[in-house]
């Protein structure tokens, strides 16, 4: 046993322990008082505190000698019994040779048997040499091919090829080609683009059914012209497309077109590719049809419906020939008539590629995802503190922010109390708050070694009141 030798004990004269005491030499005073006794002198159902040595960590620390007398070994807390059984169990392990690496490894006694190897590795090289090809009972015969890429020999089977074109021997290899062959093919540019426009002009893609862009079907329906949304001319698609006038009009995005009002600078490489867009867009229509667009900008458009409606009329009346096609460049006077600014507006479309690398600025382009600063707002969510981006339409809606739905559903966040025994902070659920405040639930603890710590020094205390 682990009892610390040499310690004298407190126990208290009855009927019971009187005969064994005096025969030990111990002179009887009264029942129920104290008298000193040697820790080996201790019954078997003596009832007294005796200080033990943890079997494992080999601190000291005080138990009931009749319920700590029934067991072999002694320990301060939980986590130091696990740890020394676990030793025990590791001890009586049947020591094996790997058949693969000849290494000694442990294995349980259930196991000695069964056991051939000291790892999965061991057993997966093991099984490379011997069920390797025609030696596997499932081996199917391969034939020797070229990889499409860098040509090296490789086997595959027979109905692996059979609905295959192209086969590579790794993954790096198939990537490759797709990316410097395949997509580079004439065949697969043009079935693309097929499929960009028909997803377009079947409404498979949410983004071009956008606020300007309903704001102006709607003005256009109010002014009685037939129109056409996302008319396709060859390989392009346009936002809106006068059918009875046979001219076209382009909704553009303040941030995703680069509105200059508000971008002096190019600051995004996907401001700067959808410009380079705009300009071959433009570039066809123009030499293929001879047509100039209208460019009505996001900002006119929710601002000052009337200018857009105005310039839409002049558009139309002037056959799709005007001195300029953006609306940025026109205002309305007091009378409500169009006119041109005197100081107008050059649209990043018509700058020339040497003029375009002048604004953009290289050393702050951003890789950015498809989120609209100006549209988005970025907040922490008020149960967990984890920052999420969200449209700021969505946003002002809401009147409690959360990131997900879990944290929607446990609305109040967590509270925040002290262990009863350590004093750390911990988080509890509400309920068990709202318990500790109204005196229902007395204490808490942060974990189970705390609680039963707390426990035994709480029945420590009550014995030596008594």
């Amino acid at each position: 046993m682990a009892i610390i030798e040499g310690q004298m004990v407190k126990v208290k004269w009855n009927n019971a322990n009187r005969r064994r005491y005096e025969s030990l030499g111990y002179t009887f005073t009264e029942n129920g008082l104290e008298l000193e006794v040697k820790v080996e002198h201790l019954s078997k159902h003596a009832h007294a505190f005796v200080n033990f040595k943890c079997d494992w960590c080999g601190d000291s620390f005080t138990r009931d000698y009749k319920v700590a007398v029934r067991h072999n070994h002694h320990y301060c807390k939980h986590s130091c019994s696990t740890k020394h059984l676990s030793a025990i169990k590791i001890s009586k392990r049947i020591k094996k040779l790997c058949e693969t690496c000849n290494e000694e490894y442990a294995v349980p006694n259930n196991l000695k048997d069964s056991s051939r190897f000291c790892s999965k590795q061991c057993l997966q090289d093991w099984q490379k040499i011997n069920f390797k090809e025609d030696k596997s009972s499932v081996y199917v015969e391969r034939v020797e091919v070229n990889c499409g890429w860098c040509n090296e020999r490789i086997k595959r089977t027979k109905s692996y090829l059979s609905n295959r074109i192209n086969v590579f021997c790794s993954k790096s290899c198939k990537d490759t080609y797709h990316k410097e062959v395949f997509l580079k093919e004439e065949e697969t540019i043009e079935r693309n683009r097929k499929i960009m426009l028909t997803n377009l002009t079947e409404n498979k893609i949410s983004f071009t059914d956008s606020k300007p862009q309903r704001i102006l079907n709607k003005t256009l329906d109010m002014m009685g012209v037939t129109y056409e949304n996302e008319k396709i001319i060859h390989y392009y698609a346009f936002d809106n497309y006068i059918t009875d006038y046979d001219v076209y009009i382009e909704v553009n995005g303040g941030y995703w077109h680069c509105d200059p009002r508000f971008y002096p600078k190019i600051l995004h490489d996907v401001q700067v590719n959808r410009i380079i867009s705009d300009k071959k867009k433009r570039t066809h229509l123009r030499n293929n049809l001879g047509k100039q667009i209208l460019y009505l900008w996001e900002f006119d458009i929710e601002n000052n419906i009337k200018l857009c409606d105005k310039l839409i009329n002049y558009y139309i009346e002037n056959k799709g020939s005007i001195p300029q096609y953006d609306s940025f460049n026109y205002y309305l006077d007091n009378f409500g008539n169009l006119k041109i600014k005197s100081d107008l507006i050059i649209p990043y479309i018509d700058y020339d590629y040497s003029s375009l690398e002048k604004i953009i600025i290289k050393e702050t382009r951003e890789r950015v995802s498809r989120k609209d600063p100006d549209k988005h707002i970025t907040f922490n969510c008020e149960v967990c503190g984890k920052e999420k981006t969200q449209p700021k339409k969505v946003y002002e809606k809401a009147k409690n922010h959360y990131c997900s739905v879990k944290c929607s559903n446990n609305k109040s966040p967590r509270k925040t109390v002290s262990c009863s025994f350590c004093k750390k902070d911990i988080i509890v659920k509400n309920y068990v708050y709202r318990n500790i405040i109204s005196g229902k639930q007395k204490n808490c603890f942060c974990n189970n070694e705390c609680k039963n710590e707390f426990q035994r020094l709480k029945h420590k205390n009550k014995n030596h009141t008594k």
